[in-house]
């Protein structure tokens, strides 16, 4: 699938690897990955909520087609994380692989 789903795999209960769903709250509580965190990719402050993360983690980046969270991704290495991996084509590719979601807050 990619990368980022063959981290999650080797990695998921790491305290060190961090799941961030970068779609809506409205998105985020239709299915997400189990132990993800939300953050809203249009919120106009989105980027300083990325600012608060800690950098020295290692991030799963996604969204629903994988386009905000290629654009999270760029903009955390921009801002000096030390690993950030896109799940490509997003939660569609996901499902479309009949893995598991999580749904409700």
């Amino acid at each position: 699938m990619s990368e980022a789903y063959d981290i999650l795999k080797k990695d998921r209960n790491s305290d060190d690897l961090v799941l961030l769903d970068v779609r809506s709250p409205r998105e985020y509580n239709s299915g997400h990955l189990s132990g993800s965190r939300q953050i809203n990719f249009i919120d106009r402050n989105f980027k300083d909520q990325l600012a608060e993360l800690a950098k020295d983690k290692k991030y799963i980046v996604y969204c629903q087609s994988g386009g905000r969270s290629e654009v999270t991704v760029k903009y955390m290495k921009d801002m000096g994380f030390r690993e950030a991996h896109n799940i490509e084509g997003g939660l569609s590719e996901w499902q479309s692989e009949n893995l598991p979601l999580e749904t409700g807050k």
